[in-house]
């Protein structure tokens, strides 16, 4: 099930989401919450407590979130879903993540956006090791485990022409889809040459942001009931760049696997300015512009870390 939207509305509808005030307390769950109720769309969020989630890689310690009508719903932000890509993975396709890196990992800040040319993010809130992703569930699994039912996931991939933007909560937050009883991933994937350099002849074959995203696919997979959510009901959706990775992973027979429906809002592989004619071109070009004497030399385009 595709659907190609072409008016631009995500901020509205995906709303902000900050937190004031966590308090770091154990957290006791409401047994409103085991009914799945809806959240009321109204008023301002702000932190009653921590929440403990527990998933293949360790514990992460989230934050439960209420709104002024006292319902709750549960946030994990900057959840690490594979390997930092630098060094010798720079460049590479994404690695899987085992093990976090503690457990539990503390999950209630955004972690640092993808490098990128962005207005919204400070030099402060970017790197290289950006490889996270956001949870937003109104419910938890219980324990022990009860027969409710699983929720429906939709996976969200951020726009700005593959060159800007991210997954920062303060920009995408999910309490108006998480209202209706979805569980929300937003997710980072590298930009710009980081994440769409293509030089063949030495190694680096282009497209590692969309390999990233088909990564945190793979862990909405193996992770996701750890949430609430059914791995067996995943849409994928995006926005502009975004949109337009939703398309090429539909087409893609390595991405179909992991999610069931998608959702291409104001991009598709129609537009222009998705498919590169000329990486190679390009590639020397950005080599050029950062110095290299020889741009047509690969040994020079190639940084000597990698």
């Amino acid at each position: 099930c595709v659907y190609f939207v072409s008016a631009t509305r995500v901020d509205r509808e995906l709303g902000a989401v900050k937190g004031e005030n966590t308090q770091l307390v154990a957290y006791e769950r409401s047994p409103a919450m085991d009914g799945r109720h809806k959240l009321s769309a109204s008023g301002r969020t702000r932190d009653v407590g921590r929440v403990l989630a527990e998933i293949g890689p360790g514990k992460l310690l989230g934050v439960a979130e209420r709104l002024p009508s006292g319902a709750e719903y549960f946030v994990f932000r900057g959840i690490p879903y594979a390997k930092a890509p630098v060094g010798e993975l720079r460049f590479q396709p994404p690695q899987m993540l085992h093990q976090l890196p503690t457990s539990p990992l503390d999950c209630a800040q955004d972690a640092p956006g993808c490098f990128t040319v962005d207005n919204y993010l400070p030099n402060d809130q970017m790197s290289e090791d950006c490889l996270h992703l956001n949870v937003f569930t109104p419910s938890l699994p219980s324990n022990p485990p009860s027969e409710t039912p699983q929720l429906p996931v939709m996976v969200w991939f951020h726009g700005g022409g593959f060159v800007t933007g991210s997954a920062q909560s303060s920009m995408y937050g999910a309490k108006h889809l998480v209202q209706e009883g979805v569980v929300v991933v937003t997710v980072n994937y590298r930009l710009g040459p980081l994440g769409f350099l293509c030089l063949p002849d030495v190694g680096v074959y282009g497209n590692m942001g969309l390999k990233d995203q088909r990564m945190s696919l793979v862990w909405v997979r193996e992770n996701i009931r750890g949430f609430g959510g059914d791995p067996e009901n995943v849409t994928i959706f995006g926005q502009s760049a975004g949109g337009s990775s939703v398309h090429l992973h539909y087409l893609s027979e390595n991405s179909r696997p992991f999610f069931h429906k998608a959702i291409a809002q104001s991009g598709t592989t129609f537009n222009q300015w998705v498919l590169q004619k000329d990486p190679d071109g390009r590639a020397r070009r950005l080599a050029k512009l950062l110095g290299c004497k020889d741009e047509n030399n690969d040994e020079q385009v190639m940084p000597a870390d990698r």
